[in-house]
């Protein structure tokens, strides 16, 4: 067990190492002998008695602190049960008006399916005999984009194997459309 007590050479080799370290990170501007840690003066027992208050300081601060939160009393949990049960009670009347909006909407849409079929079942009475379809390839070759031609380009079209397939479908087209009028 050491005794506590200091000798003197001991602390003239702390103040050595601590100018060798002084030395190291001294700016030019500081002074060359490096300043002697703060030693407290006090005794024993003030040192103590210090620590103790600011424990005891830190204890009553924490203390403060559990004090200032408190439980709900009688009157106020009655009130937050009340407001619950309000709460609660919309929900449920919320949830029926939804589930009577459901029901309404399920008896519109299979009433409307009912027409929609009995509307399918009816024979149609307009007359489909008086006008006659276009075949789909009509239909199609008309919405395709015609070229002009020059007097120059139609002389020369006729020796042209890649214009021919465009002039019989033109010509097609011509012929069925008489046919359909």
């Amino acid at each position: 067990m050491s005794s506590g007590f200091v000798s003197s050479k001991e602390i003239e080799e702390e103040r050595k190492i601590r100018q060798d370290e002084w030395e190291k990170v001294r700016k030019p501007d500081d002074s060359l002998v490096a300043p002697e840690p703060e030693i407290c003066n006090q005794t024993l027992f003030e040192q103590l008695r210090n620590n103790r208050e600011a424990k005891q300081a830190e204890l009553e601060e924490a203390k403060k602190f559990k004090n200032m939160i408190r439980g709900i009393d009688e009157d106020e949990s009655e009130f937050l049960a009340q407001i619950d049960n309000q709460k609660s009670e919309a929900d449920k009347l919320k949830k029926l008006e939804e589930q009577e909006m459901l029901k309404e909407m399920a008896k519109t849409r299979s009433a409307a399916n009912a027409v929609a079929a009995k509307i399918s079942l009816k024979p149609s009475t307009s007359g489909t005999s008086g006008t006659v379809q276009k075949s789909k390839q009509a239909s199609i070759l008309t919405s395709a984009i015609k070229r002009k031609s020059t007097d120059s380009e139609s002389s020369d079209s006729s020796d042209d194997d890649t214009s021919l397939p465009v002039l019989r479908t033109t010509q097609k087209v011509k012929k069925q459309d008489d046919c359909s009028e």
